[in-house]
């Protein structure tokens, strides 16, 4: 890890310089470290902050130490550590709206309820509250995380804006739930398996890619989005940053979830935050419950399967997530890309 915080110093520095030379107080020192999980995200952004708050260069620039301001749409909930793999896990600390981790401070960091409407746009607007005041206190700002929604989300500032309802789709959902109002579109969503999802977006398929097509997650705000008529406008010019995607080879990363997944489920630690979720009143059905190291664990509660398999399934999906992370980031033009090293580690 040393190895590659030297490795971006020098650019972060250029950078910060070249901003510098502009004389616009006005534009925030924005640095992305984006990539799929187990890459070492967290760990890098906390070492080149660490690194850059003793050097004179900053103090020369007039900057103070940077903010790590958290970019996993998982990492937003309380009570929810271990399985997203949240920097606060093992710290002592329960939820970190603003605290300070080894010396740096951190943001947004499981500070919401797990039954909280929260989105994209949620984040974009809290994270721009951020920028706003850390710009105004001289300190860089690190973007670190693995959602590539909410990143370009903030970097393309978007905006919700209203466009006509697809008909085709709201006349399925309608005769899909065949004139139930009690419950919910969401709610009944959750419910619906992949099969029924895709058959309810019908030709709305077709703007998705082939993964997405496969991702109830996915389908469901696909469906969403086209009933209520409400969609994402994208600004076509970013906020200044500087973009670095973190890559480690497949055969490697494999090696290190399943690791990471392993020591989640030493002592029962994941079982026991599952089950205290519960005993809280949260239940399987809410979205951040089917998050990656909770949605396995509905089919264990209900007696189908065996601890081992919901290992083995959060293992599963968690290399799933990984590759859709890698497609979204592979989209991503004005980048630098950081090759973590081949052994595992």
């Amino acid at each position: 890890m040393v190895e590659m915080t030297d490795s971006v110093l020098p650019n972060i520095l250029e950078y910060f310089e070249q901003l510098s030379s502009t004389r616009d107080a006005s534009i925030p020192y924005c640095v992305v470290f984006a990539g799929a999980n187990a890459t070492g995200k967290s760990s890098l952004a906390l070492n080149t902050a660490q690194a850059l708050t003793d050097l004179p260069q900053m103090k020369k620039l007039g900057l103070k130490s940077p903010a790590i301001v958290n970019m996993d749409s998982r990492q937003v909930y309380k009570h929810m550590l271990i399985g997203t793999g949240s920097p606060l896990t093992f710290t002592g600390r329960k939820q970190c709206k603003n605290c300070k981790l080894e010396g740096i401070t951190h943001y947004l960091y499981n500070f919401t309820d797990p039954g909280a409407d929260y989105s994209a746009f949620t984040h974009k607007d809290a994270v721009y509250e951020l920028i706003r005041a850390l710009t105004s206190q001289h300190r860089p700002i690190f973007l670190v995380g693995g959602t590539g929604l909410y990143i370009d989300a903030v970097l393309h500032d978007y905006k919700i804006v209203q466009t006509r309802p697809d008909e085709g789709i709201r006349s399925r959902v309608k005769q899909w739930q065949g004139g139930d109002e009690t419950t919910d579109l969401k709610t009944a969503l959750l419910r619906a398996d992949l099969a029924t999802l895709q058959k309810l977006a019908d030709d709305k398929l077709k703007t998705l890619n082939s993964s997405d097509r496969q991702n109830p997650h996915r389908l469901r705000r696909l469906i969403e989005k086209s009933i209520t008529g409400e969609s994402a406008e994208r600004s076509k010019t970013p906020i200044p940053h500087l973009f670095f995607e973190l890559h480690t080879p497949k055969s490697i990363l494999l090696d290190k979830i399943t690791r990471r997944v392993q020591k989640m489920m030493e002592n029962d630690a994941l079982l026991e935050e599952n089950l205290s979720l519960l005993n809280m009143g949260y239940d399987y059905s809410m979205p951040a419950m089917r998050s990656i190291g909770y949605q396995e664990f509905a089919p264990y509660f209900s007696g189908t399967v065996e601890l081992q398999e919901v290992t083995q399934n959060i293992i599963r999906h968690s290399v799933q997530y990984a590759k859709r992370q890698r497609t979204w980031f592979k989209k991503v033009e004005d980048k630098m890309v950081i090759e973590k090293p081949r052994q595992p580690g």
